[in-house]
């Protein structure tokens, strides 16, 4: 399993940037220079004879620092306000759509699923894969599919420039 980032329990009641609908606002591509490239490919699949750096330039470290300062506020953990509005359009799709007593007793086990999983992973992009794929309505389990990828995408983002930022600083970088 794969660690959550270090600073979530500092983040506990932070909310993503919004997007549309009341999701959460997509991840944004964030321009990298080739050198923060290089680190990051370094850090997060580095070579099996070498290992990862052991440390990092500091302008790879600056860099780093910045786009985690963008990223970093998708790896929250997602709140219900946001899986509500990112279902609203997918239950109601649904070939069997169900009653306000069959959700009040869904929902906790769902957010049960998916509570922990990044708030940036419940965009319209995964909204629109749920409703390609839930012809019936779905279990905590499938919701936990369509959003799990997306969402272990940003934690290892986040953690690799945690690494990255958090690292000795070298003088003629790794």
């Amino acid at each position: 399993m794969v660690e959550r980032p270090s600073n979530v329990a500092a983040m506990q009641g932070r909310k993503p940037p919004h997007g549309v609908q009341g999701l959460p606002a997509t991840l944004p591509a964030t321009p990298i220079s080739g050198r923060l490239l290089a680190a990051i490919s370094a850090t997060a699949d580095p070579h099996p004879d070498v290992g990862p750096p052991q440390g990092y330039d500091r302008d790879v470290q600056a860099e780093a620092r910045r786009v985690l300062a963008i990223v970093e506020p998708f790896a929250a953990p997602v709140f219900e306000a946001a899986v509500r509005a990112w279902l609203a359009p997918v239950l109601g799709a649904v070939r069997n759509p169900q009653g306000d007593a069959a959700m009040t007793a869904w929902f906790p086990g769902l957010m049960l699923a998916v509570g922990q999983l990044e708030a940036g992973a419940f965009t319209i992009e995964t909204q629109r894969a749920a409703l390609q794929t839930f012809d019936f309505f779905p279990s905590a389990a499938d919701v936990y599919r369509v959003v799990s990828g997306p969402a272990m995408v940003i934690r290892r983002r986040v953690q690799v420039l945690r690494r990255i930022v958090d690292a000795p600083t070298t003088k003629n970088g790794a």
